[in-house]
């Protein structure tokens, strides 16, 4: 799993990492090769929000294990009046906890990653879509 550690004290350290992100473009260094072989394990990565985050962009989200992940973003929900976005790692067989737009700090838009990470093709696109609608029908062959 791609994380980036934060301090104990979570909610002061995303608020500021967050006003960071708002202000400029970060740069932000991944551990872990959960995204691989489009970010390697070390690499560099620049981040920088966006209003809209769509499937099969390469994001950092703060978990709900207080970790920030750089995923891929596979779809999104409406859920008691309130998006939702589901993330996943490319090398995962199942998707995160939902987020919300909120928990995002930002979209990847450069840094030492494969070209694909930043301008996303359709063709992979549109293989994301795909996951999210296993996501959707193994919830609902569930219920």
């Amino acid at each position: 799993m791609n994380t980036m550690h934060k301090s104990n004290n979570s909610l002061s350290m995303h608020d500021a990492v967050r006003q960071l992100t708002r202000d400029e473009t970060v740069t932000v260094t991944v551990k872990g090769e959960c995204m691989m072989p489009w970010i390697e394990n070390d690499a560099r990565l620049q981040i920088t929000p966006a209003k809209f985050y769509w499937p099969g962009d390469v994001v950092v989200a703060l978990s709900k294990n207080s970790h920030y992940l750089v995923h891929r973003v596979i779809g999104g929900y409406w859920r008691t009046g309130r998006l939702k976005l589901l993330t996943q790692a490319d090398s995962a067989l199942r998707s995160d906890v939902a987020v919300l737009p909120g928990d995002i700090l930002g979209r990847v838009t450069g840094g030492s990653c494969h070209p694909y990470t930043v301008s996303v093709p359709l063709s992979h696109r549109l293989k994301t879509l795909l996951c999210f609608g296993r996501v959707i029908f193994r919830k609902v062959v569930k219920s």
